[in-house]
């Protein structure tokens, strides 16, 4: 297992002015990568991960992967990027799938469609995040599937 650290204290970061984030990559050739996070809140000097029964997210694609490791991408506008690493940065400061739900900005919610057991949160205006939980063993994560422009 190959393991990356990175410290994301970039002013472009929706929430740099008040916390610090940082993540640990875990690669692991059967499955791909997953995220440990470390959210540090600039103001209270508190600290939070997901070894404290914070969730874990892994990506689909390389490409969702790189514009959370790179913070940009030429295929999205710049605010549906601001709005995918917030989005990002809720699910790693939520401890499970309820906290996500009472953040009413990303409008978390259900999938009706296929019966797929998706799950979508807000972005910006028509642009949405589509996810699915999934679960490895006793470790239950959130796959970021897509962003999606849904109008």
């Amino acid at each position: 297992m190959q393991q990356v650290k990175n410290d994301t204290n970039n002013s472009n970061h929706p929430a740099s002015a008040a916390f610090n984030f940082s993540y640990e990559k875990s690669v692991n050739s059967s499955h791909g990568s997953s995220y440990q996070t470390s959210v540090s809140n600039n103001l209270t000097g508190n600290t939070t991960s997901d070894q404290s029964g914070h969730l874990l997210f892994k990506f689909k694609s390389k490409e969702l992967e790189a514009v959370y490791i790179h913070q940009e991408s030429k295929n999205y506008p710049k605010a549906v990027v601001k709005g995918f690493l917030k989005a990002i940065w809720m699910i790693s400061a939520a401890k499970n799938e309820q906290d996500l739900y009472t953040v009413k900005s990303l409008k978390f919610h259900k999938l009706n469609r296929n019966c797929k057991q998706e799950y979508t949160l807000s972005l910006t205006g028509n642009w949405r995040l589509i996810t699915k939980f999934e679960e490895e063993g006793s470790i239950k994560y959130l796959l970021i599937l897509k962003i999606e422009d849904y109008h």
